[in-house]
């Protein structure tokens, strides 16, 4: 029941809201991923978490700073990506915003927003990783404001 009768529209409190029980739960965690499409036995943990900083977190237990991202950010996101932007374009708008910010001619910029990225859930098996964006009532589009897909790619 809402508090005050007021609706919480909040991404995070719907992400939370709709994965915690999945947390007090393992055998509720393996069905998730077994649905996902994972191959868990019956003695295999999955681990969940909510909002998580993967790559900046990884770097920080390297010791990196900041500036020892920008290549292999760069480059990564070339190589895996490289037809992405001609992709988005023949799909719709490519906003001037997204076009500064996800340029690898552009490369700090690249990797401050890639080492920033927030998933906002992650499932891991011992065969498997899973990574999503939680999202409830915003449609997919492509008029700049609603391209949700881009949170994952990035991701």
């Amino acid at each position: 029941m809402p508090i005050l009768g007021i609706e919480n529209r909040t991404e995070n409190w719907r992400t939370a809201h709709s994965f915690a029980p999945l947390f007090g739960d393992a055998a509720l965690r393996r069905r998730f991923a077994v649905r996902l499409g994972a191959s868990i036995g019956d003695g295999d943990d999955v681990s969940l978490e909510l909002f998580w900083h993967g790559l900046r977190d990884y770097g920080k237990q390297q010791g990196w700073e900041e500036k020892d991202y920008i290549e292999p950010c760069a480059g990564a996101y070339e190589r895996h990506f490289s037809k992405l932007r001609a992709q988005v374009e023949e799909f719709g708008r490519f906003n001037e915003l997204a076009k500064r910010h996800y340029a690898v001619s552009e490369k700090a910029k690249l990797a401050s927003n890639l080492i920033r990225t927030e998933i906002d859930i992650v499932l891991e098996s011992r065969s498997c990783l899973f990574i999503g964006e939680a999202k409830s009532e915003m449609g997919f589009g492509a008029d700049g404001r609603n391209v949700l897909v881009h949170q994952l790619v990035r991701q």
